[in-house]
């Protein structure tokens, strides 16, 4: 693969218009987005205490250490308890904020400080932390080449690609652009277009949650935990020769939570997840699913809320349920 298929790379053309463009630009949101950055302050500072920000070691050009610049989204002690790895999946160690700013990628509005210091630029591949470099080098070959340009606030790979994704993967996808040159029209639109989208995510999720308090699933404390509640999805199933469609409520990476018109018994189904995407197009997941438990809505309510559990067939399958029902990318439709 030749990095002339990239559309816009990381190699900056003219390094000194570059770096003043970054640092224009990034004054000129921090100045913008201030009144939320103080909102989200005082959020965390009201729910979990102090420190507000994080500030840990990363890898940037030339492998120069710098200090990266985030909201805490974890209880204080967590730094030590996941020094060697990266934070593994249903974790506890999130603050109730801290929850949502990782979803809603909010909690990365500090690195724009970064960018003013020079440390990073808007368009780059992630910074690197220092105790998770060997281990990187070894799974994706080419990876020393994201040290031949700054870290950005926003990467192509992270935007496009769910974590799961392997590091081989997200190295050779990394590589291409670093090996190609920026565009800087084609960059400044795909920033925007990422800006945007998370500002309009971070928007719905608290809309979102307040429409929602009313709901009946909402009374089912310890299973909405840690779900994604994708929009204009359905579920569908054959159930005593009839096709049931049911609203899916809510889904994590083990756990589909759905309504039903009536209640399916407790034993696996073939279900058909179905959503509407943004651009009118609908995507089909198959999924092997076992009813665990289901709950009726309540009196004056129809409906059961069931809860089933699933698992991904295929690498494939897995990159389809984190990328367009759990929205671990950025951009996912």
């Amino acid at each position: 693969m030749s990095p002339a298929i990239v559309r816009s790379g990381y190699v900056p053309r003219y390094p000194l218009f570059d770096t003043a463009l970054n640092r224009v630009l990034a004054g000129l949101v921090l100045l913008a987005m201030a009144p939320v950055m103080f909102i989200l302050s005082i959020l965390v500072l009201l729910s979990s205490g102090r420190p507000i920000f994080y500030s840990g070691s990363r890898l940037g050009k030339g492998r120069k250490s710098f200090k990266i610049l985030k909201f805490r989204t974890l209880v204080p002690d967590a730094a030590a308890r996941t020094s060697q790895s990266t934070l593994p999946r249903g974790t506890l160690l999130e603050t109730n904020v801290g929850s949502y700013l990782r979803k809603s990628r909010l909690d990365e509005l500090p690195q724009l400080i970064n960018i003013l210091r020079g440390d990073m630029v808007f368009f780059g591949p992630r910074p690197v932390r220092p105790e998770l470099l060997e281990l990187y080098m070894r799974e994706a070959s080419g990876f020393a080449l994201r040290f031949n340009v700054k870290p950005g606030l926003v990467g192509m790979s992270q935007a496009l690609l769910p974590h799961s994704a392997g590091k081989r993967l997200r190295g050779r996808f990394n590589s291409l652009c670093c090996r190609a040159p920026i565009n800087y029209w084609a960059t400044l639109g795909f920033v925007l277009h990422v800006g945007l989208t998370v500002l309009r995510r971070a928007g719905r999720g608290v809309l979102d949650m307040v429409l929602h308090l009313g709901s009946p699933a909402m009374r089912f404390n310890f299973l909405r935990s840690g779900f994604h509640r994708p929009r204009h999805t359905v579920a569908q199933f054959e159930m005593e020769g009839e096709t049931v469609t049911a609203g899916v409520v809510g889904i994590s990476d083990q756990i589909v939570q759905f309504v039903s018109p009536l209640p399916p018994r407790r034993r696996c189904y073939a279900l058909t997840v179905d959503r509407k995407l943004a651009s009118g197009r609908h995507l089909r997941i198959g999924l092997e699913a076992e009813v665990k438990s289901v709950f009726p809505l309540g009196v004056g309510k129809s409906g059961f809320l069931c809860h089933a559990s699933y698992t991904a067939r295929t690498p494939y399958q897995r990159y389809r349920i984190e990328r367009y029902l759990l929205d671990e990318t950025v951009l996912s439709t």
